[in-house]
């Protein structure tokens, strides 16, 4: 109710008050001729208008004390509204300074890759804006760059690990493409003393999110990197560790050409172990009997032509000397 409104309804009660009191003195109720009986018709009628007019009195305060309230809640509302407007704008603000910081920051970072000579940066001063960019969001960014670097042989392993591992966390699935396509195009890069680097995702677990391709691409890819380096040249641990992934992929996915080009490629590594051994897998111990019955038991039709190349080159790969009879760290 607004304040036209309540000012219209008093002004209408109020012409209503004076037209009833008019009618009661024209008729009479208020002439005193000095009877009884005149007397107690004009305290009647005096008696009348006094308690109509208490009720149009209070009828007055509850009308104004619901015209302030609707007033008040009114510029409460336009308050509130004006608070969020504000803060809205406060935030996208924020926001804008934030992306312009991060983005000056990336640009800074890009600039240490030279000084000022054109000389080239150290390999850790590489690996420094590799992680910066990352952290800073500019995951498609740094895997161009980590691409780049690993044509040119110019960055670690650990660093190339990590910055795709951010890839494959990415909520971007072309992110987590690149990131997969980068592992499988540099496997070899990946390679360390007696060991390797590999994402960290790959070893927390097996994510189904992640698009077909870059789940084909990072198993191959592991596989490729196991076959980088003569099978006595592994530690029996790192072995075991390849072994171990392989299993885990095999046991979680759910796309037949992946899973069935994995343990196709799976079957032939675990043939080189001697019998009644455990293998440390993602899901616990696996005995690899049993997994090898599970692998004999399905049915590996669906394989694409890289898996079959792949367990061709496994099989080339491997010598007459089990892999080793110990279980996986």
């Amino acid at each position: 109710m607004n304040s036209k409104m309540a000012i219209g309804i008093i002004a209408g009660s109020l012409g209503i008050f004076a037209i009833f009191t008019v009618i009661l003195w024209r008729a009479g109720l208020f002439d005193f001729t000095g009877t009884e009986a005149s007397s107690k018709v004009v305290a009647s009628t005096i008696a009348l208008v006094g308690g109509f007019f208490a009720s149009l009195v209070g009828a007055f305060g509850i009308i104004m004390r619901l015209s302030i309230d609707q007033q008040n809640a009114t510029l409460n509302e336009q308050a509130e509204r004006r608070l969020t407007l504000d803060s809205e704008r406060n935030a996208n603000l924020q926001l804008e300074s934030e992306k312009r910081l991060n983005m000056e920051a990336a640009i800074s970072a890009v600039g240490l890759l030279s000084t000022e000579s054109g000389a080239e940066v150290p390999t850790t001063q590489r690996a420094g804006v590799l992680f910066t960019l990352a952290q800073l969001g500019h995951i498609e960014l740094s895997l161009t760059m980590l691409d780049q670097m690993l044509n040119a042989d110019r960055i670690d392993p650990v660093t190339a690990a990590y910055v795709v591992d951010q890839g494959l966390k990415s909520s971007n699935s072309g992110a987590q493409v690149d990131a997969a396509s980068c592992f499988f195009s540099h496997h070899e890069s990946f390679l360390t003393d007696g060991s390797s680097e590999i994402p960290q995702s790959t070893i927390d677990g097996w994510n189904l999110d992640w698009p077909f391709q870059a789940r084909n691409l990072l198993a191959q890819g592991l596989i490729q990197l196991m076959l980088c380096r003569p099978v006595g040249d592994w530690t029996p641990n790192a072995l075991n560790g390849f072994a171990a992934r392989l299993a885990n992929i095999w046991e979680l996915e759910s796309d037949l050409y992946i899973k069935h080009g994995v343990g196709l490629c799976l079957n032939i590594i675990l043939g080189t172990y001697p019998p009644n051994q455990i293998l440390l897998a993602q899901s616990g111990p696996v005995a690899i009997d049993d997994l090898r019955s599970r692998l004999d038991a399905e049915n590996q039709e669906v394989v694409t032509a890289d898996f079959i190349k792949l367990n061709e080159d496994i099989s080339r790969w491997i010598t007459d000397t089990p892999i080793n009879d110990d279980t996986a760290p």
